[in-house]
């Protein structure tokens, strides 16, 4: 019966391809490709077609199926790395696409776990999207456009913070942002760039 009406539904209302690909790929062993690029650690690989799906079903469509498919990749990776106790600084985005998209695609996976996370970045301007431009012109586009919460920073001193963000593919938006907090780090607090891929 369910079956039934899935069908239909799909006649009634075509499914995107991306959702297709979260319904019908297996999730096996999607950290298999996971590693470090440049100082930036990655739970997946971006061409996987799960991985892929799932990030733009979650980043565009605020798809469920894709949170908890993420968050369980995310969670694995935290588990292998045996990190214990940690706490996410997500990588906020501008008011103008927070309000186009109606979420902040990395809350939205860490809102699955039960991970502490905590808003000590915020976005002093507005961007272009990074996926339109070269590597060059990535880094120019995102210069100087965070600020730090540092009282609240402070607040998370001797802890491990994980500087989050759905996907790096030069790092420049993370390296921005790890060097926005670096200088109000206490030295018993490590922080660790982490992309959901890569």
């Amino acid at each position: 019966m369910r079956q039934t009406l899935n069908k239909l539904l799909d006649l009634l209302f075509p499914p995107r391809a991306s959702q297709l690909i979260l319904r019908t790929t297996p999730a096996v062993n999607l950290c298999a490709q996971s590693g470090c690029h440049e100082g930036i650690f990655y739970c997946a690989n971006y061409t996987h077609p799960l991985i892929h799906a799932a990030i733009g079903e979650n980043k565009f469509y605020n798809s469920s199926r894709a949170r908890t498919l993420l968050a369980n990749v995310l969670t694995t990776w935290i588990d292998q790395k045996q990190l214990g106790e940690v706490c996410f600084i997500p990588v906020p985005l501008g008011k103008v696409r927070l309000r186009e998209r109606g979420h902040n695609q990395v809350l939205s996976v860490l809102s699955m776990t039960q991970y502490l996370a905590a808003s000590v970045l915020t976005r002093t301007k507005e961007t272009v999207p990074q996926v339109s431009l070269g590597r060059q012109q990535r880094l120019h586009n995102i210069k100087g456009i965070f600020r730090c919460e540092v009282e609240l920073l402070v607040q998370l001193s001797g802890k491990t913070l994980i500087l989050f963000d759905d996907v790096a593919t030069t790092g420049a938006t993370l390296n921005e942002a790890r060097a926005t907090l670096a200088p109000h780090l206490s030295s018993d607090t490590k922080l660790i760039c982490l992309a959901l891929a890569h």
